[in-house]
């Protein structure tokens, strides 16, 4: 939700660290600000905000994300072979052909829908009708058509996702088969492969890589 963006929106870090116990974003917060102690800490935006329940989530220094991101990452590529194989195995959830078929044919039912309303109103003009009739007829076609662009709509949606998240996931094939192991922070790969990584109430972390899936 909106009101779950952070503030902060000038780091790496912001927008891509959840918590897990009420999803909202981490955000920096700095301790001892005005002492020789001063740090910043990440942590739930919203860890405070039910004061008598606050978030159970941890607090992160930044040294504690990057060394978990490079772990991950060298897990990733330790396991390389096997995930290429599982990720090949549900690449047809990308295929859009069956629904640019329909798009095709709802397309069709709207130029139809079109050309009724288009000659209703013709003959209207032409010949004397019963307009109460004439209303029924017109208010049906019109329904029709724009019941017809809704669907239109959907299957547009659906495709653009798809098409959206296929590139994604391509993206994401090719970086995995470049990788070499970590040794530092890749500041460029965090904001690239990285869709989320979540924290959860027992310290541990779940990072969500951006592959479409």
């Amino acid at each position: 939700m909106l009101e779950n963006r952070p503030k902060y929106n000038h780091h790496i870090f912001s927008s891509k660290i959840l918590c897990g116990s009420c999803g909202t974003y981490y955000g920096p917060k700095t301790w001892h600000s005005n002492t020789k102690y001063r740090r910043t800490i990440w942590r739930c935006n919203k860890k405070y905000t039910k004061k008598e329940e606050p978030c159970k989530t941890p607090h992160l220094y930044e040294e504690n994300i990057k060394k978990a991101f490079i772990d991950s990452v060298n897990e990733l590529i330790a396991n390389k072979e096997h995930i290429l194989e599982d990720l090949k195995m549900v690449e047809d959830i990308f295929d859009t052909s069956q629904l640019q078929v329909s798009l095709e044919l709802s397309i069709d039912k709207m130029n139809a829908c079109k050309a009724k309303i288009e000659k209703l109103i013709e003959d209207n003009s032409k010949t004397s009708q019963d307009q109460i009739e004439y209303a029924k007829k017109y208010e049906k076609l019109v329904n029709a058509f724009n019941d017809e662009k809704e669907n239109y709509e959907r299957l547009a949606k659906e495709i653009s996702e798809k098409e959206s998240r296929k590139l994604k996931y391509d993206f994401f094939i090719e970086k995995l088969n470049l990788l070499e192991p970590l040794e530092e922070f890749d500041p460029l790969l965090w904001n690239l492969m990285l869709e989320k990584m979540v924290v959860h109430e027992d310290g541990s972390f779940e990072f969500k890589y951006a592959n479409g899936i």
